[in-house]
């Protein structure tokens, strides 16, 4: 079911979880998205996950690294994205005058596993995405162009959406103290 897809099968070695699920009405519509209960349950837990790394004092990188101690795949994923992006590095960092910040995510949609970092700036009350990088093992492949057009595609829908999900609201939290609530972001004015 979508109500559950994406959050019961989370990888992270947390023990002594549990997953109710409660049905209540909400304003988002979930139909078109492409994964559909991935969609918003990964950026459910994964924002949620940096709540906890926030709560804790770590680092949501490294936490997401420690609790995926055991799981090569993973690990590997999440090594290989801060790779493309020059480095994991939360923020906020000055870059040209300008400070951004940086947040991880990561997805196990049918199969396949993904890593996301965003980095991201807030300038005059608006969200900027700067640059996203995605790690992505989606197994056996028959043709790595076709794989490769969904994986840019998906990322142009998450930015259409909600400013590409999770990894850009977690970006966002850490560039200003303030964990979004609604989407999309774009409807909100940060300072």
């Amino acid at each position: 079911s979508s109500a559950v897809e994406g959050i019961v099968e989370k990888p992270y070695a947390i023990p002594n979880r549990r997953m109710v699920y409660g049905k209540l009405p909400h304003p988002v519509t979930i139909a078109f998205w492409r994964s559909v209960g991935h969609s918003m349950n990964d950026f459910f837990y994964e924002s949620f996950l940096d709540e906890l790394a926030e709560a804790g004092a770590q680092d949501p990188f490294q936490m997401r690294r420690t609790l995926l101690a055991k799981d090569a795949r993973r690990l590997r994923l999440l090594d290989e994205v801060a790779d493309l992006s020059g480095g994991w590095k939360r923020g906020p960092y000055e870059v040209e005058g300008e400070t951004r910040a940086r947040g991880v995510a990561m997805a196990s949609p049918f199969g396949s596993e993904t890593a996301t970092v965003a980095e991201v700036s807030v300038r005059d009350g608006e969200v900027k995405v700067h640059d996203v990088w995605v790690a992505f093992d989606p197994g056996s492949v028959v043709n790595p162009k076709i794989v490769r057009r969904q994986v840019e595609s998906a990322v142009a829908l998450g930015l259409s959406q909600t400013l590409v999900e999770q990894a850009v609201a977690n970006a966002v939290a850490a560039l200003t103290g303030r964990r979004p609530r609604t989407l999309p972001l774009s409807s909100m004015t940060f300072s």
